[in-house]
């Protein structure tokens, strides 16, 4: 095998590496994270009762074009 083909291989090998070291750290996060629990009040997004004002709707039908 020429140098090119060596050091292909061994880059191919530290990725291999790095995508298992990355996948084994991601499931020990998700093991510490709390679980989510069932809510059945809502969404938080609902409860706040903020109405939309639109301002550009305000002057609607005055102006012709």
């Amino acid at each position: 095998m020429d140098q090119y083909s060596v050091e292909q291989h061994m880059i191919a090998q530290q990725v291999k590496a790095n995508r298992a070291a990355v996948a084994q750290l991601t499931m020990k996060q998700f093991e510490r994270e709390p679980k989510f629990e069932d809510d059945s009040s809502g969404s938080t997004v609902y409860e706040e009762g903020e109405t939309f004002n639109n301002v550009f709707a305000k002057y609607k039908g005055t102006h012709k074009a």
